[in-house]
This record gives structure tokens, sequence and C-alpha cells, in this order.
């Protein structure tokens, strides 16, 4: 048979089906949802740690305006008005020593704004990051990070890692034939291994949440049954911050 006869028949058969199956009720269709359930799949979109930062640069914000003696309502100020407010405030924002901000504190103190005021209630159709309206206030942030560069600020200061006898002393105290010491030796693994963003997520984890393998070598491995969701790291490509994290069977 051509593939106009296969085409044919096959369009025949969906159509017949369609006319035979039942047409669902717009109410079975749709789900009817409170406004508050709306809210809350609205907030889902962002990690408690964004939510939590988002907070906190706000009420930095809100803070600084206070003291300087301005409205700290800024959600509907105009572009202009919050311009200059921006402008002033990357210049002269310290945290609590009086000291300048490290790069990453300080360029999440920025985003924490455009998330406020782009997301619930507010959602402006605006980007303090971005918009030429905010030009000069950026360029006031661009400097202010060239400040950051000469003081050594634009390094993360990451913790030491674990030294090698400490790690060891600490594997052989967990006793694996005890409930509580598996648990506490997994829960470091999972941690150590596969690298997650200190405990976030970890109590959602499931057992369809790995994977066992094996290499080409035939060794026995396990990972990550999925994709997890990373977060942006400023000057880093999309593709540099897709890695596969996995765990070999040493025996």
């Amino acid at each position: 048979m051509n593939d106009l006869g296969i085409n044919f028949e096959l369009n025949f058969e969906l159509e017949s089906l369609d006319e035979d199956s039942p047409t669902p009720s717009p109410s079975n269709r749709f789900k009817e949802l409170s406004s508050q359930e709306i809210d809350k799949i609205a907030e889902g979109k962002n990690e408690k740690a964004t939510l939590y930062n988002t907070t906190w640069g706000v009420k930095l914000f809100k803070e600084w305006c206070t003291a300087k003696g301005k409205d700290s309502n800024f959600e509907a100020l105009p572009h202009e008005e919050l311009n200059c407010l921006l402008r002033v405030f990357y210049a002269e924002v310290r945290n609590k020593d009086g000291k300048m901000y490290a790069k990453q504190s300080f360029v999440g103190l920025r985003a924490a704004i455009h998330r406020h005021l782009t997301g619930e209630p507010f959602c402006r159709q605006i980007n303090v990051m971005s918009d030429r309206e905010f030009q000069g206030a950026n360029n006031v942030f661009r400097g202010v990070l060239k400040q950051m560069k000469k003081a050594g600020l634009d390094r993360s200061q990451h913790k030491s890692p674990i030294a090698a006898a400490d790690l060891k002393k600490m594997i052989t105290a967990l006793d694996v034939e005890t409930p509580q010491g598996l648990l506490r030796l997994t829960w470091f693994y999972l941690e150590y291994y596969f690298c997650r963003r200190g405990r976030e997520g970890l109590r959602l984890l499931k057992k369809d949440s790995f994977k066992f393998c094996k290499d080409d070598g035939d060794r026995e491995f396990c990972t990550l049954a999925f994709n997890e969701a990373q977060k942006t790291t400023l000057g880093l490509k999309e593709g540099q911050r897709n890695r596969e994290e996995n765990v070999f069977n040493r025996e």
C-alpha cells in the first residue's frame, strides 16, 4: 500500500475515534483553583533560598530608603525616580560592619529588587538590570563592581575541604549497622558526592531519584535519575553548568 493509502487510513481512524469519543464537559475539563492556590503555584517558580534572598535584598533597600528620608514604598515609583534612588543606593550600601559587600552578595542584591518588582503582586513590566531608563544606576553598579575587583572582593570565599584524615575518622565513627548511623552516612554521601546545594531539596529525594548503571569498564556507579535544576552563576555559560555527578562502587 502506498504512503497516500496509509495516511488516509490513519486519518480515517483518528477521525472516527474523535466522533465516537464523548466531549468532556467544561466542568470536568477545566479545574477550578482559588486565588491562594494560584499564588502558591506562582511562588513555586523560585527556590526557598531565592525567596529568602529576595526578602533580604528588598528589606535592605527599604531600610536604606527610610534612613535617607525617602519613601520606602518604591514599588510604584516612576522609572526616573527609581533610577535616582538605585544610583545612590548602589554606591552607598554596606554590610553591618560598614564594609562593601562581596561581589556575589552585591549582584544578588540588585537581582532581588528586580524579582520583587516583576513578581507578585506588582508584576511591573520593568527591568532594573537592563532597561535604558536605569542606565545611570547601572553605570554606578558596574563602577562598584570594578572597585570590588581592585579590593579583591570579587572572589568567592569557599570553605576549606575536609582533610582526608578527618574524613576517614568521620566515616569510621558512623556505624552502618545501626539505623541512625546508616541514615547519617547516607545523608553525608548525598551532600558530599553529588555536590548538592547544601541541604536544599534533600528531603524530596525518593528511591526513583537514583539509578544504578555501569560504565564502559563494567564499573557500577550510582547517579541521579533526573536533571537537577542549576542556579545561574554570573559569568558562566549554560553548557558549563551541566555536569553529572556519579558515585562509583570501589569493590
